[in-house]
């Protein structure tokens, strides 16, 4: 299992209720930028200030007005990949692009329930691919945009039921591009990029998992989502199926108090960012992943292979040995046995595999003449072959994996593979591949250079060796360190 707390909670604190650079008067939201610089909407004071991720102010724009560049109470702020800046006006009812340093780009919007049109704005979020959507409160919908502002989609509408919305106050994409809101009907939902429904929620209440008044939201890169719960004063933490994980903060006004915090955002290193509305300040919180080795998952997969999957298991201490069984059907009555193993033993390769989509694995303590009962199975672990382009592992420790795996679907593949970082550098090419089902990356640049934590893009373009199939896509991976 893998666990997530706070260790040591409380990071860093800036504050003061002003007009003075680096001070607030009612901050709104808080977004990080691709280069890990904070921004927030200093809301009543109508500007946007920039700061270092340890809270050094570096600069700030806009005032009160309605001329472009300027604000009435801006009510949230997200960056796209390239650095540029949207800030959504509720009164107004706009949205306004900037480029990182505050230069005034574009500007759509306008007051009605048209497409484009906006009735009290809250909150804004940018896709991996540098879609806009817009929470478009008081019309009980998310709008959807191109990052110049054309209009693509809309979904929602006034209601309770799932894909309905009672004024939606923020909205959040994740690295995969699932799209996440938070209304006053108190339900977190989870939509598709094109605003499918797949799942919600949340009710009203003071316990874990229920809310009075999520107010922001917003996901790290491993997915997880995290909602500011304004009248409760805490921000919560749920796994992408909804699955509550934690919660921290109450009311007040010391180190770690909320008074109704509005904006949540968290930077690649798992920092939480919150916006502490009412009392005036942004407070961070250092969020370390602890992994419990006792209670880690008890199989798991440590390497993939075209013709081999590498497994393995903790040690859970039985004085017996165990039975591995594999099957290609989710029902542990197919499975069969694969192997018979020693109590001390801790891993496995299997090599006997052909070209199932999926596995199934089960691990089951023996004591010589039965397997042991049904709750003492080890769970059940599910192996994915790629059939398209993948990269495994997604999250890449080369300190820990020592190499990633570019999956070329499970064909022969003659091309070649750039790799990119989030400001479209090159990092590293792999040209002149013939004929192969992977290739291996060391997580080090061209020059041979060890790469910072941070999401890398890799480019697949190519012929399917077998079938002269053109192969032309991209895949996201976290490196990290």
């Amino acid at each position: 299992m893998q666990r997530f707390s706070l260790n040591g909670g409380f990071l860093d604190v800036w504050k003061s209720s002003g007009t003075a650079d680096g001070w607030f008067y009612r901050p709104y939201k808080t977004a990080v930028g691709p280069s890990g610089n904070i921004y927030v909407v200093d809301s009543y004071n109508h500007r946007v200030q920039k700061f270092q991720p340890n809270g050094a102010f570096i600069l700030k724009w806009g005032n009160i007005g309605i001329g472009d560049g300027q604000f009435f109470v801006p009510s949230d702020v997200a960056a796209d990949s390239a650095g540029n800046i949207y800030v959504v006006n509720r009164f107004f009812e706009r949205v306004q692009k900037f480029s990182s340093t505050g230069t005034f780009i574009a500007t759509w919007g306008s007051a009605g329930a048209n497409n484009s049109e906006f009735d009290d704005p809250y909150g804004i979020a940018v896709d991996p691919n540098n879609n806009v959507y817009v929470a478009d409160t008081y019309n009980h919908r998310i709008q959807k945009f191109s990052s110049s502002g054309n209009y693509i989609t809309q979904w929602g509408s006034l209601g309770s039921g799932p894909g309905q919305f009672y004024r939606p106050h923020d909205v959040a994409a994740d690295i995969f591009g699932n799209i996440y809101v938070v209304d006053q009907s108190n339900f977190v939902q989870k939509f598709t990029s094109s605003g499918a429904f797949l799942l919600r929620w949340g009710s009203r209440g003071n316990n874990d998992g229920e809310f009075r008044f999520p107010y922001g939201v917003t996901a790290d890169i491993m997915g997880d989502v995290y909602v500011t719960d304004r009248l409760n004063d805490n921000v919560q933490k749920f796994k992408p199926d909804g699955t509550f994980v934690m919660k921290f903060g109450q009311g007040g006004g010391r180190d770690g108090e909320f008074n109704q915090p509005y904006g949540v955002a968290v930077d690649i290193m798992g920092n939480v960012y919150v916006a502490d509305t009412y009392n005036n300040r942004i407070q961070k919180f250092k969020q370390t992943l602890v992994i419990d080795a006792a209670n880690r998952p008890n199989l798991y997969v440590i390497d993939i292979f075209s013709d081999q999957i590498d497994l393995a298991w903790n040690d859970l201490a039985y004085e017996t040995s165990y039975v591995l069984l594999r099957s290609t059907e989710p029902d542990i009555g197919t499975a069969v046995v694969i192997a018979t193993l020693p109590a001390n033993q801790t891993s496995y390769n299997d090599s006997t595999i052909s070209t199932a989509p999926e596995y199934y694995y089960w691990l089951l303590p023996y004591n010589g003449a039965n397997a042991l009962p049904p709750s003492e199975v080890l769970k059940c672990v599910i192996v994915s072959l790629p059939s398209v382009p993948a990269v495994f592992p997604t999250y890449f420790n080369p300190e820990i994996h020592g190499i990633a795996k570019i999956f070329f679907g499970g064909v022969l593949f003659s091309g070649e593979v750039r790799i990119y970082d989030v400001s479209g550098d090159l990092i590293k090419n792999f040209t002149y591949i013939q004929s192969k089902i992977y290739v291996k990356w060391d997580g080090k640049d061209m020059h041979g250079n060890e790469l910072n934590t941070g999401i890398y893009i890799i480019f697949i373009k190519g012929k399917n060796t077998d079938s002269n199939r053109d192969i032309n896509t991209k895949i996201k991976m976290m490196l990290v360190k």
